[in-house]
């Protein structure tokens, strides 16, 4: 019995476990209590502990703290590494790729044969015994002194037919109004009544007619539109006339208002007009440039 005693407390005293307890004796007393602390002790397996009272202070021990301590730091250890170890060999990688360089693909490879060099002749040329003809050179044609001057373009007569084509454009109103120009009025009469409409185009169909009578005493035709302003009577008399735009041409405007006065009496108001006075605005409309007859 006791040498079984004996050989515990040796086996016990050799054990990590053991030696762990004999230098932290707070952890034995957290798990065990005074009775079994007593009971070990009479095998002297401990040395003699007292227990501590309630005044005085808990003391860790710092290889407590330290062995606790110790498998965070075998942790943190391990994983310094691996990552000292990722960050080399990332580095390595890309020193690697920026030395090399991406490979191309599209690389031909081909074997080419060089020819032999060109080697000098063993001998000179020689000369051919017969003489080449050489021909003389044909003289050139002496330049022409003075160069024909091409003659002048004689300007054909009129025909009959386009004398009767334009006599015959000049005849009717329309061609008359596309080659002299015609009066119209604002915004063709839409704002007007039905009965006044019509009085319009009658005195307007009457003043072209003393127009186009006219319109050949102009040098030039009109290039431009005339806006003029009358004022007529209930008998169809002119009592006033007005310029608003001119037409470009001071001599137009005086034959356009030569035009209108002698026109004058023009047709009498209708008697569905209630006032005594018409304010008519006229507008000279030019001849188009493809109609313009140069007089």
């Amino acid at each position: 019995m006791i040498v079984c005693v004996v050989g515990a407390k040796q086996a016990l005293s050799a054990s990590p476990l053991l030696q762990h307890f004999n230098r932290d004796r707070s952890v034995l007393i957290n798990c065990c209590s005074s009775s079994a602390y007593k009971r070990f002790a009479k095998y002297q397996l401990f040395p003699p502990y007292r227990m501590p009272s309630a005044t005085e202070p808990y003391i860790v021990s710092p290889t407590t703290t330290l062995s606790m301590k110790r498998p965070l730091l075998q942790w943190a250890l391990v994983i310094s590494l691996l990552l000292h170890g990722a960050v080399a060999l990332f580095i390595m990688y890309c020193s690697v790729f920026s030395t090399t360089g991406k490979r191309s693909t599209n690389l031909i490879i081909q074997d080419i044969e060089l020819s032999s060099p060109l080697t000098a002749p063993s001998q000179p040329l020689t000369a051919p015994d017969g003489r080449q003809n050489i021909l003389p050179p044909t003289p050139l044609p002496p330049l022409a002194q003075e160069t024909e001057t091409p003659a002048p373009i004689e300007s054909q007569p009129a025909t009959p037919e386009k004398n009767a084509q334009e006599s015959r454009l000049t005849s009717t109103p329309l061609g008359l109004g596309l080659s002299h120009g015609y009066f119209s009025m604002l915004a063709d009469g839409k704002t007007l009544r039905d009965d006044i409409r019509a009085y319009y185009f009658e005195m307007v169909e009457k003043i072209n007619r003393e127009w186009w009578d006219k319109a050949a005493l102009l040098n030039e035709p009109l290039r431009a539109d005339g806006i003029f302003e009358i004022i007529v009577q209930r008998d169809g008399t002119v009592v006033s006339l007005r310029l608003i735009r001119s037409s470009g041409s001071k001599a137009a405007d005086r034959l356009i208002a030569d035009s209108i006065i002698k026109a004058s009496p023009l047709p009498p108001l209708p008697s569905t007009y209630e006032m005594d006075q018409f304010n008519a605005p006229l507008r000279i409309k030019a001849p188009l440039s493809l109609f313009r007859v140069k007089n």
